[in-house]
Order: C-alpha cells, then sequence, then structure tokens
C-alpha cells in the first residue's frame, strides 16, 4: 500500500463527499448538563464506561457541535446545538433531505421536558 493509500483509508468520509463528517455525540441530556455545556470545550470522546467526556483544555477555534439526546423521553432527531448560543433542535427529513428546525434558545425553557414537549408538537 503506498502513502496515498494509507491517509486515504484513514480519512473517514461518506461516500461521494468530500467533506469530512463531523462525529455525532449521544448522550442522555438534562437542564444541569445543556447548561454546562461550553464551545470552548468541545466532546473529546467516551470514557470506559460509555460516557461522553469533554475537554478539559479550552479548544483554540473550536466549532459548533450537536449533542443528540438519547434520553426515552426525547422525541427522535432531538438536540442540543452549541455554538454561539446553546439551542435545543429537532433533526427531520423532508423529501429525502435531512433538515435541521430549531426548537428554540437553551434560555427560553425553565425545563429541557418543555423544550422536549414543544420539540413533539
Amino acid at each position: 500500500m503506498s502513502l496515498d493509500q494509507d491517509s486515504q483509508a484513514d480519512a473517514p468520509q461518506a461516500e461521494g463527499s468530500a467533506t469530512k463528517r463531523a462525529p455525532a455525540w449521544c448522550a442522555e441530556l438534562n437542564d444541569n448538563y445543556c447548561k454546562l455545556r461550553k464551545l470552548e470545550l468541545p466532546p473529546a470522546g467516551y470514557n470506559g464506561q460509555g460516557k461522553l467526556k469533554f475537554a478539559e483544555i479550552a479548544v483554540a477555534n473550536p466549532e459548533s457541535y450537536i449533542l443528540w439526546d438519547a434520553s426515552r423521553d426525547a422525541p427522535p432527531g432531538y438536540g442540543l446545538k452549541v455554538a454561539g448560543k446553546k439551542t435545543y433542535i429537532l433533526r427531520r427529513k423532508v423529501i429525502g433531505k435531512s433538515m435541521l428546525s430549531k426548537v428554540g434558545n437553551v434560555a427560553d425553557f425553565a425545563k429541557i421536558q418543555d423544550a422536549r414537549a414543544k420539540a413533539a408538537e
């Protein structure tokens, strides 16, 4: 295998796509968990117990990320987008295309159950 083939094999890419996909992070979201998330401290992976762990040192030039809700009370496709603001989102397929719709900012809801209920409507 040549050097070019090695570097291509290591780079996970969606079939037919030239861009690298961001990893899908999943966790059971609750009020406190959502409020503690920061853009500068993105997910770093999963620990031995399967729980999501985050960077301990602030990252330079952070990118937005999405945490999908693994709670059984959450509607399918429900998550938290951490960018300049933290926003509850809902992912749906419309005419075969994946669409992200905004449920509302974290600050707009007293409890995550209220945001889940609005997303389920």
